[in-house]
């Protein structure tokens, strides 16, 4: 089931902060169009300079360490054959999320 509310809360700003309970009651599926691809960036600057710039990519932002609504989401993405393109800072913090990433993705 998809959830056919987030459309009008997501509006103009392009992005929506979605809680783990919310993400238990819903069924993410990744986009159909073509190879499905989500873009995912651990600094929220990066995303928003992506909207301003007008991508309407579907992307995701873990706010620095991916929280466990992340990674469930990110979880089910890929079990639905969604790819992931991870883009985090080159610094050591950033470094041990992206090795993070790719050891549970």
């Amino acid at each position: 089931m998809r959830d056919q509310a987030l459309a009008p809360r997501i509006g103009k700003l392009g992005q929506l902060r979605r809680p783990l309970r919310d993400l238990r009651r819903i069924d993410p599926q990744p986009p159909s169009a073509g190879r499905p691809t989500v873009f995912v960036c651990e600094n929220p600057r990066v995303l928003e300079m992506a909207l301003d710039a007008g991508c309407r990519a579907p992307g995701l932002c873990t706010q620095g360490q991916p929280s466990v609504a992340v990674t469930t989401l990110l979880h089910r993405l890929r079990s639905r054959g969604a790819e992931l393109h991870y883009h985090g800072d080159f610094d050591w913090p950033g470094i041990t999320i992206a090795n993070g990433m790719v050891a549970t993705n």
